[in-house]
């Protein structure tokens, strides 16, 4: 019992003191103009060369009602995957509403997709450059769009880097769902706290994400219900929940219309797999030797953006089979490897 108390101690005084070691600086303040230009024309850039040919038909414009005050938070957090020791400091941001009275809002959280380039993550989504020299918004125009949707719009939105992303010296841990739902847990409960030190109450607590970030609002749910914190609402879009059916579909039931960089994908949950989970050596146990240093550049994010297009451009026409040792190559074995 002695024991038992002090665990609870121990926990609760360590969740205390990670959620004063957050820093919380503010960036700038994003006008309702700005705000309306990310829904509008900044949406049609990034569309326009996304889908060609699929008549798609594109809902109404949406418009903001307020500014948004941009925050970048510096927090800790650690992989359950690889245990305490691995507690490290990642980033995200918060972006909150101006208006007259914020002292109950609804609060977001945003989970991220896919990214290729290391910055292309919410803590850089604002900014105007990045440590790469890529100063495309592209990379991480859906965080633009989310703030410029919900919290140009009365709500409080907070969105977490994940591991291994921005500034981050962890390694990525693409498609591992418990590490990256607890760097979203984590940035929770310091927002929670830095919001109540400014008279701000959550009304309501809402999860949303996209592709990648689809199945890490799904992990993070799941990690929410299992504290007991209450989630009013929750959404996902292009969800991989089953990323053991996604990648069987991928390498063994291939389609013509499949997207040119869904090679990347292997590449990235691969050597994620072999840090975060094991067992060691499993990236050069699974990748065929040929294609062994151009996803592990992949994965590392070196050289982005021209090392990478140059990349898919090279292996534009390969079979995606053909990136598994040959060995692989069949149902039955993929299923049973350690991948």
């Amino acid at each position: 019992m002695r024991l038992l108390i002090a665990i609870i101690l121990f926990l609760a005084t360590w969740s205390n003191a990670h959620a004063e070691r957050a820093t919380f600086k503010f960036l700038q303040t994003v006008s309702v103009a700005e705000l309306n230009a990310m829904l509008s024309t900044e949406r049609d850039h990034f569309l326009k060369n996304a889908s060609p040919g699929l008549g798609y038909q594109l809902p109404p414009v949406s418009t903001a009602s307020n500014g948004v005050d941009i925050y970048i938070v510096k927090y800790w957090s650690h992989s359950p995957d690889l245990g305490i020791q691995s507690r490290t400091m990642v980033s995200g941001i918060l972006a909150l509403p101006r208006i007259p009275n914020r002292t109950n809002i609804p609060l977001l959280s945003y989970q991220h997709g896919t990214a290729w380039g290391k910055y292309g993550v919410p803590s850089y989504a604002f900014k105007t450059s990045n440590p790469s020299g890529y100063e495309h918004y592209d990379d991480a125009y859906e965080t633009r769009y989310i703030v410029a949707l919900f919290a140009g719009n009365g709500h409080a939105v907070m969105a977490a880097d994940y591991f291994g992303m921005a500034d981050a010296r962890s390694d990525e841990a693409y498609f591992i769902k418990r590490s990256t739902a607890q760097t979203s847990y984590d940035l929770y409960l310091d927002v929670r706290q830095y919001l109540r030190s400014k008279g701000v109450n959550s009304s309501r607590f809402l999860l949303g994400g996209w592709s990648q970030g689809g199945m890490n609002t799904s992990g993070l749910l799941e990690l929410l219900e299992s504290r007991g914190v209450s989630v009013d609402a929750a959404f996902t879009a292009s969800t991989p929940s089953d990323t053991f059916a996604v990648f069987n579909a991928i390498l063994f039931h291939p389609r013509a219309r499949d997207a040119s960089w869904i090679n990347t994908l292997l590449a990235m949950t691969i050597f994620s797999c072999d840090r975060y989970m094991g067992p060691k050596g499993l990236a050069k146990a699974t990748i065929n030797p040929v294609y062994f240093q151009g996803f592990k550049a992949i994965y590392e994010h070196t050289g982005y953006p021209r090392g990478f297009f140059q990349l898919l451009s090279q292996w534009e026409g390969t079979p995606i089979l053909n990136y598994l040792r040959p060995e692989l190559r069949n149902p039955t074995s993929f299923a049973n490897s350690a991948y």
